[in-house]
């Protein structure tokens, strides 16, 4: 169908618009899901215009195409032509994160009104029920905006007020609702638990599995069958061992490290075998990929496979053989790969040590029982990480401060603390020898020029650098300006030096803010924070789809005829896949920060009125944002600030005052005011500035 011939019949309407039906009698069809198919792409492309009233006009002037995004602040905004659009919630007319829609620009304030939604990224949703009156509502919960939900009522009938379930919503918005159904209950706001349950699916993570899911499950071993080890490297009786947290059930990687007669390091990254249980096109396969990750949030878990596989047999259990993926490499006293080696392989781990135990080993010269026919092993292997990093900083590696916090809980599941994650030795034994392995992966494929997923991460907007250089000058720091950042050098060698700060945190997130996000891509652009060109995800295919995929693209190239692939067709559905799991990847993200503050409210709710001292992360025209030395992230609006007549200056982001200023990097006193469960807000004011009395003292950084 020409899409030529249907413009034409909705330019011949004018401005008043055509109707699906009369589009098809001008066309003569009896058909019409062809058409919709073309009136979509047409829309898509911004040609057409679907109005409230249903009917197809010609593109208006004045309105544009983009997707909704979301700021770590959890703000929404459109990027479109290099302009920033935010949109209050206000004008958000039913959209939802991550989806493309219509929207009127407004250039001058650079803001945003949606106009339509075009297409979802999820059409599912969380709704509470409320009683309004004698009728039975349900609005959207943990949505950018409120979303009230049409459903008919009677299907409300046997529910009460406070149930929450998953629902499935249209495109089209009708005054901030929608039509929609419901797909499942999930229980009451007063279950316990249901905060997390709620998030979680609002993100659209579920722990339901399809019948068929179930029964591909009963029919897959949960021990290695002999038959299975056949032609497979077989490394039973090497010393395997894995690394990690004390609390982990889902072990995807084990290491093994021998020193050769030449000097030289045989590193062995051996990875669970899980294509070799979950074929590709399987329903547990497309349930992977459509999960997308698995989502660690306090101290539960939403796994991206079912536990009976996750922890059983794709998990590289101890004493016990275990099928997996290998990559063996020859590594120089330089750190150099000199060759490598990747092979199906079947391996018995000897230890499940621990990140804890290990930095014992490395760090207080102290050895746990049970570690000790292992201390040579990981004495070199932590030799190696030396060399390795040594490696990585001069190929640009960029090491921002770290914010990830780890909730602690008491046995009634209640928070008391927020830990954070310690970057030991052990863990970068792990995190080195784990780049190594995903960049000869990557580089593997790579040069055989066959269609792959890679890890892809961009360099940062010029613009975005030199505003934050900017910054840090009006803040007191004397720094060169970084002219030419395609190279991540200059950038790594400002973060060392600032590293040194007691305010690091808040100033490395400043840069932070300016790099794009990694994603997955067919594409190789190579990965600038890492400084690398080449790079993929190979390591965790129980936690990550495109780990999974990677190890299936593996086994298609080594066991398929080449000459019969459709490399065509694999490259567009690798691009759907890599679209698909970025978008998973962000919203695992967010589920797990704003759990992670939903664990904040609840602690800081029996301690209102207390005081803590804390450090300024950002400044707004409005609020302040901290965090305090207990990590716990707090929101402090203006009028609790201490000071007189305090102002917000925009060229260097502070607030100054005739008694008062303040700095991004600043520690704080303040006071726990109230906390805000729905929208998950802690609320201080801040009561003294424990930096400084008037400006700050100029710090001067140099960079060689």
């Amino acid at each position: 169908m020409e899409e030529e011939v249907i413009l034409k019949i909705i330019e011949k309407s004018n401005n008043k618009g055509i109707k699906l039906q009369n589009i098809e009698k001008n066309l003569n069809l009896d058909n019409r899901e062809n058409l919709l198919k073309v009136l979509n792409n047409l829309e898509m492309n911004g040609k057409i215009f679907l109005t409230e009233n249903d009917k197809y006009i010609i593109f208006p002037e004045g309105l544009e195409i983009g997707q909704i995004l979301c700021s770590h602040k959890g703000n929404r905004y459109i990027r479109h032509n290099d302009i920033q659009f935010y949109i209050d919630p206000n004008d958000m007319n039913c959209a939802l994160d991550f989806d493309t829609v219509v929207f009127k620009p407004d250039f001058d304030h650079k803001t945003a009104t949606i106009e339509r939604v075009l297409k979802r990224e999820s059409n599912q949703i969380v709704c509470e029920l409320h009683s309004c009156g004698k009728k039975k509502q349900l609005s959207s919960y943990n949505t950018p905006s409120k979303i009230d939900v049409i459903i008919d009522e009677d299907k409300l009938n046997d529910f009460v007020d406070g149930d929450r379930f998953v629902v499935e919503i249209d495109n089209l918005s009708f005054l901030n609702s929608t039509k929609g159904k419901i797909i499942e209950k999930l229980g009451n706001k007063n279950d316990p638990d249901i905060e997390e349950i709620s998030i979680a699916n609002s993100k659209g993570f579920s722990t339901n599995y399809s019948s068929k899911y179930l029964e591909e499950i009963k029919a897959i071993p949960s021990e290695v069958k002999e038959e299975e080890i056949l032609n497979r490297l077989d490394l039973r009786d090497e010393e395997i061992f894995t690394i990690d947290s004390k609390y982990t059930k889902d072990m995807d990687d084990a290491l093994s490290l021998k020193i050769l007669p030449n000097g030289n390091f045989l590193l062995g990254v051996h990875i669970a075998n899980v294509s070799h249980y979950v074929k590709r096109n399987s329903e547990i396969f497309n349930d992977a990929i459509n999960r997308g990750t698995s989502v660690y949030m306090a101290n539960s878990v939403i796994p991206m496979l079912h536990f009976v596989l996750s922890n059983g047999i794709c998990s590289l259990n101890p004493e016990v053989d275990r099928l997996t993926k290998s990559c063996i490499m020859e590594i120089t006293p330089k750190g150099k790969v000199i060759n490598y080696e990747i092979k199906d392989s079947v391996i018995n781990s000897k230890k499940k040590m621990t990140y804890e135990e290990v930095n014992m080993i490395l760090e207080d010269g102290i050895i746990p029982s049970g570690y000790e026919p292992y201390i040579e092993t990981l004495l070199n292997l932590h030799k190696l990480t030396s060399i390795l990093s040594k490696n990585r900083e001069k190929e640009g590696y960029i090491e921002f401060a770290s914010s990830e916090i780890k909730v602690i809980t008491d046995s009634a599941n209640n928070p008391i603390e927020f830990r954070k994650v310690h970057q030991g030795p052990a863990e970068k034994m792990v995190e080195y020898s784990m780049v190594l392995a995903n960049e000869v992966v990557a580089s593997h494929i790579y040069w055989m020029d066959l269609p792959f997923v890679y890890r892809i991460h961009g360099a940062p907007d010029q613009y975005k650098i030199e505003d934050t250089m900017d910054l840090l000058h009006e803040l007191g720091y004397r720094l060169d300006m970084l002219n030419n950042i395609s190279s991540p050098h200059l950038l790594q060698q400002v973060l060392k030096q600032l590293s040194v700060k007691e305010e690091y945190q808040a100033l490395s997130s400043l840069f932070l803010r300016t790099m794009s996000k990694a994603k997955y891509s067919v594409d190789n652009i190579g990965h600038f924070a890492l400084g690398l060109d080449c790079y993929t995800h190979f390591t965790s295919p129980i936690r990550r789809a495109p780990d999974l995929l990677v190890h299936t693209l593996l086994d298609m190239y080594e066991n398929s005829n080449i000459n019969n692939i459709d490399f065509e067709k694999l490259e567009e559905k690798l691009k759907e896949h890599c679209n698909h799991a970025s978008y998973k990847e962000r919203q695992a993200d967010i589920a797990e920060m704003e759990v992670n503050k939903l664990r904040m409210v609840q602690y800081m709710e029996n301690h209102i009125g207390d005081t803590f001292m804390g450090r300024i992360l950002e400044i707004y025209p409005n609020e302040v944002n901290i965090i305090t030395e207990d990590n716990i992230y707090a929101v402090v609006p203006i009028e609790y600030i201490a000071g007189n007549n305090i102002r917000y200056n925009s060229s260097s982001k502070s607030l100054r005052g005739s008694n008062a200023s303040y700095y991004i990097g600043n520690k704080v006193e303040s006071q726990v005011l109230a906390v805000s469960k729905e929208d998950r807000k802690v609320i201080c004011s801040i009561e003294k500035n424990l930096s400084i009395k008037n400006k700050p003292k100029v710090k001067t950084l140099k960079l060689h």
